[in-house]
This record gives C-alpha cells, structure tokens and sequence, in this order.
C-alpha cells in the first residue's frame, strides 16, 4: 500500500527520525550533503550550513548558526521566503 501524507503528521516515526539524523551525521563526516527539503524543524536539528532558494535564486547562503543569530532558523527562512512588497 502506498504511504499517504498526513499533513499535520511526520513521514518517519521516531525511531527512522533518530536513524536518518545519524547517518546523515555519519555521511557529512567526510563530504558535503545536500538536502532539498521544507521540513524547517528537522534542518534545524542537522544542518551546518543553509542555502535558501526564492524563485530560482540564492537569497542566503550561510552557516546555520549565522542565520539563527536572534531568532530560530525557521524564522529565519521563512524571513527570507516572505513575499517582498
């Protein structure tokens, strides 16, 4: 059966989260590893470096704890994806 999305709950369960998170850790040991995604709370939790890209062009690129500096990363992000007047 094919999994179908609960927006209002995560794809993985705890256990897969935990997995994920450490061979992602593992993986950026020794490279760079890139992940597309809008799961903001979980890039917080991972991420050391952050490109965010509006419209097809590079609005930030910066490490992680740049972007956080007073504030979340998510609000950061979202800051940055606002529409401009």
């Amino acid at each position: 059966m094919a999994a179908k999305h609960d927006f209002g709950r995560p794809w993985l369960d705890p256990v897969q989260v935990r997995d994920l998170r450490a061979q992602l850790s593992t993986a950026a040991a020794d490279r760079a590893v890139v992940i597309s995604t809008h799961a903001l709370g979980e890039l917080a939790q991972i991420a050391t470096r952050v490109v965010v890209i509006k419209a097809g062009k590079v609005v930030a690129d910066a490490a992680s704890a740049e972007l956080r500096k007073g504030g979340s990363l998510e609000d950061a992000i979202v800051a940055l994806l606002e529409p401009t007047p």
